[in-house]
């Protein structure tokens, strides 16, 4: 029995081998498709707003696209964070053109929604970079440079 599931075993193991330095290159006539992500978004705008006695605010425009297949929200697929001089800024859903309403409303697949988000900023000088992450993930939707 042992002449037998020796060679059988040997075999298995080469042959995974073999196999798993093929993974990830591409064979002729393979096509290799890559994932598609969740959400698509896109900053369409921006604008920062000032209140005399309070830190001054930038309201970012996102669309945002739903790719999944079930309808979801922005605040149940992402997490946004706009860092300036690499300190996170609080969100400041009160600033005028924000809508955080429209964070918690269901988009159907292939659907987008406008949208807007208020940052407090530190200073009106330096650039915030935007970043947004998926909530049960690693991916990263959007990484971008705004200037208030």
């Amino acid at each position: 029995m042992r002449r037998i599931l020796l060679p059988i075993a040997l075999a298995f193991c080469l042959l995974t081998a073999l196999l798993s330095g093929c993974a990830g290159e591409k064979m002729p006539n393979e096509t290799m498709t890559e994932a598609v992500p969740n959400a698509v978004i896109v900053i369409t705008g921006s604008q920062t707003e000032s209140v005399s006695s309070k830190s001054p605010v930038l309201v970012v425009h996102y669309e945002f696209t739903n790719n999944m297949a079930a309808p979801v929200s922005f605040a149940y697929l992402c997490k946004d964070t706009a860092y300036q001089d690499g300190v996170a800024c609080e969100v400041a859903a009160d600033a005028l053109g924000a809508t955080p309403k429209l964070l918690y409303r269901d988009v159907k697949p292939g659907a987008t929604q406008k949208l807007s988000i208020g940052y407090k900023l530190k200073n009106k000088t330096s650039v915030v970079e935007i970043e947004i992450k998926e909530w049960l993930g690693d991916g990263v939707l959007l990484r971008q440079i705004v200037t208030p």
